[in-house]
Order: C-alpha cells, then sequence, then structure tokens
C-alpha cells in the first residue's frame, strides 16, 4: 500500500495533513476496501520515513473523519462509509471533595479551627490535642 501513498515534503503541507488525504481518498475510491487491515504506527512510519507520531497523529485524524476504526490490539481498519464510528463514554469523573459540615470555612475546607491551632509548634511543649501547644480551653 506505501506504493500509493507519495508525500512531498516541498509542498508546505504537514506530512501527517497528506497522510490522511490520501489514505481518506483511497478508501474513498475503494482502493483501500472495507476492513482492510492498515499498517500498524511504527511499521508505516518506518516504511513512509516519518516520525511514528506524525502516523499517529494522521490515523487518529481519519478516525475522528469515520474513516478507519481502531480496535485495541488489533491495529486499524477501513470503515464502511457512512457508518458512525463507535463512541467509547467517557472515563468516569472523579468525586470532588468536599469540606465536612459545620466546619467553617464556606467552599474551601481548608480554615483551621482557633481551637485545634494556639500558635507556633515548640519542642518544649508538644501537648495538646495537636501537638501544637496546649488546647485554648485548657
Amino acid at each position: 500500500m506505501t506504493e500509493k501513498i507519495v508525500l512531498d515534503p516541498d509542498s508546505g503541507i504537514a506530512p501527517y495533513e497528506q497522510l490522511r488525504t490520501q489514505l481518506s481518498e483511497l478508501a474513498r475510491s475503494g482502493v483501500l476496501p472495507v476492513g482492510h487491515r492498515l499498517p500498524t504506527v511504527r511499521g508505516f512510519a518506518e516504511e513512509l520515513g516519518l516520525a511514528a507520531n506524525t502516523v499517529a497523529k494522521a490515523y487518529r485524524a481519519l478516525e475522528a473523519d469515520g474513516v478507519i476504526e481502531t480496535r485495541g490490539g488489533t491495529g486499524p481498519s477501513s470503515r464502511p462509509p457512512g457508518e458512525r464510528p463507535s463512541r467509547r463514554p467517557p472515563p468516569p469523573r472523579r468525586a470532588t471533595r468536599r469540606p465536612p459540615s459545620g466546619s467553617g470555612c464556606p467552599g474551601t475546607g481548608r480554615c483551621r479551627s482557633p481551637r485545634t491551632r494556639s500558635g507556633p509548634r515548640t519542642r518544649a511543649d508538644p501537648t495538646g490535642p495537636t501537638g501544637y501547644g496546649p488546647h485554648p480551653s485548657a
């Protein structure tokens, strides 16, 4: 298939865009049949004399356009025209930490109660509930 891909370094068009355009035309014209397995990113990059990231970028763009489909472990393959790409669900969102109710710090939860810290920590007086000195109520 690499004999059908011709990249022009003097064209002023990025190599990944040239690769994307040519593979898209090959798929639309039927030269690249539906379900045809494309070369791996590394293998194709070596054949074309490109960086692997360039080929990967072209493959991602073609997948976004619905021209090819990638499946884990099997490599990319051409997709029928008009078929909608299979969308992966987005990863679950991480829960955000909220301050405990009654913390006295609306919105941030980072405030310290004046009862838990009475002053600078000293080695001579590591008493009190937090080790920062005597408790104010003591």
